[in-house]
């Protein structure tokens, strides 16, 4: 799926929230699971950290509820997955490109055993894809989108411009006045105007009266 660095998280979570999705999902770095992890617990995924160096109880304890479908994301490192065998795994989530095609190879290994169906979704953006695809030409890698709370891999119907268009006359319509609406705004002007027109005859009648006193008292002083 085609994603820049900034939404991988988000797209992590909108495929946890898909309807039957289950995945083991790999990081390269042990301090970008932990990151992630930081903001999953505020999210509401159910998921779990598989860590090299956790308790044998905590992780045993992790690989069961994933099992049983309690949890949907199992995070883990290349480090922490080795020897991991997990029977009938729907999917492999690539949080971050691999570097080198046998670890590649070795994660989607773990989804689509004996003939069953598997799913193997790497988060990057498109310099990523390209990457990805001279990594393992092996493999046919093409983009995936979330079309109607789906992971597919052909791109969604673009809606019709036209009837985007019909929409915003309509809706031009509903907030266009009414031409009763622009008479009565029409009067307001004019009334307005009128009361301006008088307001400005009284301040000059006001102003000649004030020059005649002028005029007056210095004829007087005279």
């Amino acid at each position: 799926m085609q994603t820049d660095r900034a939404h991988q998280v988000d797209w992590l979570r909108t495929l946890a929230h898909t309807d039957g999705f289950k995945a083991l999902v790999f990081f390269n770095q042990n301090s970008s699971l932990e990151r992630v992890a930081g903001i999953l617990r505020h999210q509401a995924v159910r998921f779990a950290v598989l860590s090299r160096e956790g308790r044998q109880t905590v992780r045993q304890k992790a690989l069961t509820d994933f099992r049983r479908g309690r949890i949907t994301l199992l995070l883990v490192t290349d480090m922490a997955g080795r020897g991991l065998d997990i029977p009938k795994l729907p999917a492999v989530v690539n949080f971050e490109p691999p570097k080198r095609a046998e670890v590649y190879i070795h994660r989607a290994g773990r989804t689509g055993r004996m003939g069953e169906a598997g799913l193997v979704v790497t988060l990057g953006d498109d310099h990523d894809r390209r990457d990805l695809s001279k990594l393992v030409p092996q493999y046919h890698i093409h983009r995936g989108y979330m079309s109607e709370g789906k992971l597919v891999d052909t791109p969604p119907a673009k809606k019709c411009p036209r009837r985007r268009h019909q929409r915003r006359l309509k809706s031009l319509h509903r907030q266009s006045p009414s031409s009763s609406q622009l008479n009565q705004k029409w009067h307001k002007n004019r009334l307005f105007v009128r009361v301006a027109s008088i307001r400005n005859i009284a301040c000059e009648i006001s102003g000649i009266k004030a020059s005649t006193r002028i005029t007056h008292n210095a004829a007087s002083d005279v």
